[in-house]
């Protein structure tokens, strides 16, 4: 199903498109297969994330 998204993804975006995604803990290497880069890197820092809960 991956695949298939990434494929799709590829095919329909528009040049300078750009798609997150977060990877669970050590499984970044699997992404990385499907073209995806680690960060942070020489060029990116690291994701964000922010949790809200509502009372």
């Amino acid at each position: 199903m991956i695949l298939f998204s990434i494929v799709n993804i590829s095919k329909n975006a528009c040049s300078g498109a750009v798609a997150g995604l977060m990877s669970p803990k050590g499984k970044e290497a699997f992404y990385e297969k499907f073209g995806f880069w680690k960060r942070p890197n020489e060029n990116f820092g690291h994701g964000m994330i922010q949790f809200w809960e509502r009372k």
